[in-house]
């Protein structure tokens, strides 16, 4: 089920944001179609990877303004993790990869487990988002693929806002 915002698009925006900022993505109905979207208030801007204007958004990188690394948050069905568990996380496309650091963070509100870390936003993250297919994400031997249609122009805003020029 879409979740609509009651407030204008600013609003919203920032609802939205904060939400993805916090982690407190929900489940969303199977019907609605996933995309990249990405939102930038000034101070910070975030690419995610979900249902626009709801909260439910499985895959998130956040920045703050002049940042030159992001947080990265990722839900995760736990293998054997459990809440505060180091794991790391694999992204991959091709010959492209990079690995991030994360902590497992449990979400009492979801009952999902998020991985958390940071990712600098440099060249390898570039190439990954503006190459074509698919991103694989592995954690725990857990593979988890999204279309990379969309990604670089969704990510313009944070590239532009914390790690210099769009991919």
């Amino acid at each position: 089920m879409k979740r609509h915002h009651a407030a204008s698009a600013g609003m919203a925006g920032r609802a939205l944001l904060a939400a993805l900022a916090l982690g407190l993505a929900t489940p969303a109905a199977a019907e609605e179609e996933l995309s990249w979207f990405g939102y930038g208030d000034g101070a910070m801007a975030a690419l995610a990877y979900g249902i626009p204007d709801s909260d439910y958004a499985p895959l998130v990188i956040r920045c703050d303004k002049g940042a030159t690394d992001a947080v990265f948050r990722v839900e995760h069905e736990a293998i054997k993790a459990r809440n505060g568990a180091k794991l790391p996380v694999r992204l991959t496309t091709g010959a492209l990869k990079l690995e991030i650091s994360t902590t497992a963070h449990h979400q009492e509100m979801d009952d999902l487990l998020h991985l958390q870390g940071r990712v600098k936003l440099g060249r390898a993250l570039r190439a990954i988002l503006a190459a074509p297919g698919k991103l694989t994400v592995t954690a725990e031997g857990r593979v988890t693929e999204y279309p990379l249609k969309g990604a670089v122009k969704a990510a313009a805003k944070l590239f532009a806002m914390c790690g210099g020029k769009a991919p």
